[in-house]
């Protein structure tokens, strides 16, 4: 059961997957937003996680950008920034992509997993 919110974030920026070739800059600006926010640490706590991505709609046609492997850098990003332990400790994930006419981005809220 989600139980309290911990994380409320936006972050704009060419989303990429891991096996994109602008992996580099993504992984740039996510390490950068989370740097810069106030020293925040979840730890080993259970966790549910929810990601928006607003992608340019001609991404969303095809075989490409995969749920799974558009989250795996973020979770990554909060691992390495030692925001989260392991990604391990998610026990919820909602995760869900949308076109946009604007600038890609991905909202994400991080909760408490309450058993």
């Amino acid at each position: 059961m989600i139980g309290q919110q911990l994380l409320k974030i936006s972050i704009s920026g060419q989303i990429s997957t891991n096996g994109s070739n602008d992996i580099n800059g993504w992984r740039e600006t996510l390490q950068t937003t989370f740097h810069l926010l106030p020293c925040f640490r979840i730890g080993s706590k259970k966790i549910s996680v929810q990601i928006r991505f607003w992608l340019n709609g001609k991404r969303l046609d095809g075989s490409k950008n995969d749920l799974d492997n558009l989250v795996k850098p973020i979770l990554d990003a909060m691992q390495k920034k030692e925001y989260i332990n392991n990604d391990s400790d998610v026990f919820h994930l909602d995760v869900s992509k949308h076109p946009t006419d604007g600038e890609q981005a991905l909202d994400l809220s991080v909760y408490e997993w309450v058993e």
